[in-house]
């Protein structure tokens, strides 16, 4: 029996400080919220889904249809020279053609920048949106949190294993929503 008594003891022990060491979530009675000191936010879904976001990335995607429209064109433009080019290569003299090519070859380079950076850039403007978005929500966020009584929101991407009822996600992407259709958080877009 005393084996049973040290087991029992033992197990009581062990529970007892895994209980401790793990945060508790409390369902506030008559609220039907979350109580809990950590919770959980998963930002890429928070942008994708939240209709600030998509306002965001509406925006971004019609930037990025311009730009491929503008590639096109530009495309479009120099395969028409490159023609125009080859057939005059027999009507002129080699050192003539030699020099229009050469001139033709630095312009397509030229463009080949121009369209790399334009697109690197519009890669950073991407990024920088996101990070801007990110500003707009956090005091969203932190009042979530604040009704939670949290001290700390962390990136899902970040936590191994979780209550599914600290995520706070759908919650977040409900109260932008709100804020968003309202007015009262602006896309961006505003000029002042």
């Amino acid at each position: 029996m005393p084996v049973m008594k040290r087991l029992y003891a033992f197990l009581i022990m062990t529970f007892t400080a895994l209980a401790a060491g793990v945060p508790q979530v409390v369902l506030a009675q008559d609220l039907g919220q979350i109580l809990s000191p950590i919770l959980i936010i998963d930002r890429e879904r928070l942008f994708i889904e939240s209709a600030l976001g998509q306002s965001i990335t509406a925006r971004l995607n019609d930037i990025s249809a311009g730009l491929e429209a503008e590639t096109r064109k530009i495309i479009i433009n120099l395969e028409a020279e490159e023609l125009s080019l080859s057939a005059a290569r027999s009507t002129l003299p080699a050192e003539d053609f030699r020099a229009l090519a050469e001139a033709f070859d630095i312009k397509v380079q030229q463009l080949r920048q121009d369209r790399s950076t334009a697109e690197e850039q519009h890669l950073l403007d991407i990024e920088k949106a996101k990070a801007t978005f990110l500003e707009q929500v956090n005091p969203i966020l932190a009042v979530l949190m604040q009704e939670a009584g949290a001290v700390v929101l962390m990136e899902r991407r970040n936590v191994v294993i979780s209550a599914n009822s600290i995520d706070i996600t759908a919650k977040a992407i409900s109260r932008i929503d709100t804020l968003f259709a309202s007015g009262a958080v602006p896309d961006g877009t505003d000029t002042q």
